[in-house]
């Protein structure tokens, strides 16, 4: 199997919008910190993704959000463009290489960011 994710990066799993942002809420009660990437479908049990984003954004200002979509209208996917709560589209079938590729950058941009801010808190 392939390594997903670095040893230091934590992933969660939700069914559902609803679940994903109660796990949210949970993970920042418990001082475990922030998601930083959301991968969501477009279409999910409950709410559309971009709803799900939306709502998300008011728990973490600071995500890096990745909608797969084989449906969502170009509408939608603009608007969240424009609102920033929305990082990188694939549109499906998309390529499994290309969305590690995506998030391995994105871990870099989060590892140098909480790195920097680690050596501020230092000083």
């Amino acid at each position: 199997m392939d390594q997903i994710a670095p040893e230091h990066v934590y992933i969660e799993m939700a069914s559902s919008g609803e679940e994903a942002l109660r796990v949210m809420r949970e993970l920042q009660l418990e001082g475990e910190g922030q998601v930083e990437i959301i991968i969501t479908d477009y279409f999910m049990p409950g709410m559309t993704g971009a709803d799900f984003l939306r709502e998300a954004a008011g728990i973490n200002a600071i995500t890096h959000n990745i909608l797969l979509t084989g449906q969502a209208d170009e509408q939608s996917v603009n608007e969240l463009m424009m609102q920033s709560a929305l990082f990188h589209v694939f549109i499906k079938p998309w390529s499994k290489s290309a969305l590690q590729d995506v998030i391995a950058q994105y871990v870099l941009e989060i590892d140098a960011r909480l790195n920097g801010q680690q050596k501020l808190g230092a000083q």
